[in-house]
């Protein structure tokens, strides 16, 4: 989202900041039954996997601004190396 512009990047940033807007507690009900349901409720992996969910957004709106202060000649001099945006993942 840093390098390539697409008409929804802006959007995209909207709704990934937005889900981070909903109070923790609005989530609880929905992730009691949907534990319970797949057998994880009691479980710490629930807890990395929650934890995971919750903070991905404000921990990409953080990166795409590290991103965008890195300088295209440093991916430019990679190219040079042989590295193509396919081999980026």
């Amino acid at each position: 989202m840093a390098r390539f512009k697409f008409r929804v990047n802006a959007w995209l940033l909207g709704f990934m900041l937005f889900t981070r807007m909903l109070p923790p507690m609005s989530l609880a009900p929905p992730l009691f039954l949907i534990s319970q349901n797949i057998g994880l409720y009691d479980n710490l992996l629930l807890v990395i996997i929650v934890y995971a969910a919750v903070n991905s957004p404000f921990d990409q709106y953080l990166l795409i601004g590290f991103f965008r202060v890195v300088p295209p000649e440093i991916e430019e001099a990679g190219m040079i190396d042989g590295l193509t945006m396919g081999s980026v993942k």
